[in-house]
């Protein structure tokens, strides 16, 4: 794989991660979200970079 194909995939996927997170934020309780985040993190460890950057952001 070339370096810009990697880039595109990590991108791909901060994108899907980014819309699974406003679909969570909109739909599920506070609860239920926390349950799908800690599998999220066990399965992709760049979605916890994702919520701190979010949270910096919203500030």
């Amino acid at each position: 794989m070339s370096v810009n194909s990697d880039k595109k995939c990590y991108s791909d996927r901060r994108v899907v991660i980014r819309k699974i997170v406003e679909y969570m934020a909109d739909t599920l309780t506070l609860e239920k979200s926390v349950q799908v985040l800690k599998l999220m993190d066990e399965t992709y460890p760049t979605i916890r970079a994702q919520l701190n950057l979010k949270k910096k952001n919203e500030i």
